[in-house]
């Protein structure tokens, strides 16, 4: 456990932990299985604490695969010493990152995180799952967080010794370790286990380094003019700075339309109606891909700059013909495209 500084008067952020600890007491107190365990804890950790992404990664040979979790889509499997949560496994301690895009080999399965927390879960010795959790903020995770979650990861800990569910996919006991055991297989089986394993390694190494992500963008119209929003610093330089439509991914559950009323509310307090569908394009960033439906919007019963800002860093109404003239992220310059195309001569003049 990592030591605290004793004082006479708790902090907020302590009393608050010290609640959930006894939250996760009363969540399992009664249910034998891990699963259904594991995810009430996701749950009542992520609705509590307000964070982008939670859940847990399940040691499963020399990988973490992906467990229960709150929050959109994530990667699958990260490999042992592997980005934060491969770290954290690997130095069997909590790993606390104020800024994701300064921790070398970052895995960035999603480029809204900004910083993040993992505590390994460690039974007997042995690392069996880490507790991941990102933040759309920077530094928003500090050592009070660290003692909080590695005394809830203590609780969780012994769920596992003392659960009645099913193993885990496979055993706990890493592959390197495995090979030492099973050195008396015969040659067969091993070529034919490598050869699954390096299917697996490959298919789970494209999914970290290339994910997909579903998303949506209003093209907000307003007295021929249409809403254009400049992002700040970002993790990828080819989309730090640059202009683009508001909106966000999909997330499970959602259908299109959905999801963009809540990404305009969540990024700029917007309320709009969805008048039609414009276009749906692909695009292939370097690190990740995006399919990519636009929809024109206007804005419901409010004027055209009742918005605020939380994730950009300025806003301008401009005609059809003034946007190009920004500098905008590669798929939404589709978008951008497009709506030229569709935009009668008349408005452009």
């Amino acid at each position: 456990m990592r030591p605290t500084l004793k004082t006479d008067i708790m902090t907020k952020k302590e009393k608050r932990y010290r609640l959930l600890s006894e939250q996760v007491h009363s969540l399992v107190a009664d249910e034998p299985n891990l699963v259904a365990n594991l995810a009430n804890i996701v749950a009542l950790l992520h609705s509590e604490l307000h964070n982008w992404w939670t859940g847990f990664y399940l040691v499963d040979g020399d990988e973490l695969v992906l467990g229960p979790f709150q929050g959109p889509v994530a990667c699958t499997r990260i490999g042992y010493g592997r980005g934060v949560c491969g770290t954290a496994w690997k130095q069997r301690s909590t790993v606390v990152v104020p800024d994701v895009e300064q921790f070398p080999g970052h895995i960035a399965c999603s480029s809204a995180s900004r910083s993040e927390i993992v505590v390994p879960i460690v039974l007997s010795d042995t690392v069996v799952a880490v507790l991941d959790i990102d933040s759309v903020h920077l530094t928003a995770f500090d050592e009070e967080d660290a003692a909080g979650l590695e005394t809830i990861a203590a609780q969780v800990s012994t769920l596992f010794a003392q659960s009645t569910a099913s193993p885990l996919p496979l055993s706990t006991t890493s592959r390197r370790e495995a090979n030492t055991i099973a050195t008396h297989r015969s040659t067969s089986n091993d070529a034919s286990q490598m050869s699954a394993t390096n299917e697996i390694d490959a298919t789970a190494h494209h999914a970290h380094e290339n994910p997909h992500h579903h998303v949506v963008c209003a093209v907000v119209q307003h007295g021929g003019r249409y809403l254009c929003l400049r992002r700040g610093s970002t993790r990828f330089p080819y989309t730090a700075y640059r202009w683009e439509f508001p909106g966000g991914k999909v997330e499970a559950g959602e259908n299109e339309e959905q999801a963009l009323l809540r990404e305009l509310q969540e990024e700029i307090d917007y309320p709009v109606t969805v008048v039609r569908h414009l276009c749906t394009i692909q695009h292939a960033y370097p690190d990740f891909s995006v399919t990519l439906s636009a929809y024109f919007c206007v804005p419901d019963g409010v004027s055209p700059d009742a918005f605020t800002l939380h994730e950009h860093v300025e806003s301008r109404w401009l005609t059809a013909n003034e946007m190009p003239s920004l500098d905008w992220v590669a798929a939404d310059t589709s978008i951008l495209q497009q709506l030229l195309s569709d935009e009668p001569s008349s408005a452009r003049r």
